[in-house]
């Protein structure tokens, strides 16, 4: 099952998002303060997280710092969700590796199938990984001209 932690103050949008996680079954939590998100990442460890990046406080690009240099969050997938179309704002998440850049326009079930893709996304480069690693360790073993810089 998905795993998704929506970070948002907005109550409206919150709650519409809210409603569609649970019409698709994803296991979820919100927390409406940028200052427990990182805690909440750490204890719940979604697949997904679903930010705000205007809110009080910690804006959504210093919660997504704080995400990224962590150890036990930093490969969180994360998707920013916002009203502002500031174009430095877009370019700072995207320096900090997100998954997604969408405006909060979105309609929910688009917003829905974009949690969905990017977790199949992350369970595919984390497979692909894993037998790429595997191959390298079969090919040395079994070739010792095998090039370990591949």
């Amino acid at each position: 099952m998905i795993k998704v932690l929506v970070v948002d103050d907005d109550a409206i949008y919150v709650s519409a998002v809210r409603q569609a996680l649970e019409a698709s079954n994803l296991e979820f939590i919100v927390v409406t303060d940028s200052a427990d998100a990182l805690e909440a990442a750490i204890k719940f460890q979604p697949d997904v997280i679903l930010l705000d990046m205007i809110m009080p406080g910690m804006s959504g690009n210093d919660v997504l710092h704080a995400i990224r240099t962590n150890n036990k969050t930093s490969n969180i997938e994360v998707i920013h969700v916002t009203a502002s179309e500031n174009i430095d704002e877009m370019l700072m998440s995207v320096r900090l590796h997100i998954a997604d850049y969408i405006p909060k326009s979105i309609s929910i079930t688009e917003l829905i199938e974009k949690v969905k893709f990017v977790s199949v996304t992350k369970v595919m480069r984390t497979k692909t990984s894993e037998l790429l690693a595997h191959s390298k360790a079969m090919a040395a073993k079994y070739s010792p001209d095998y090039p370990a810089s591949i």
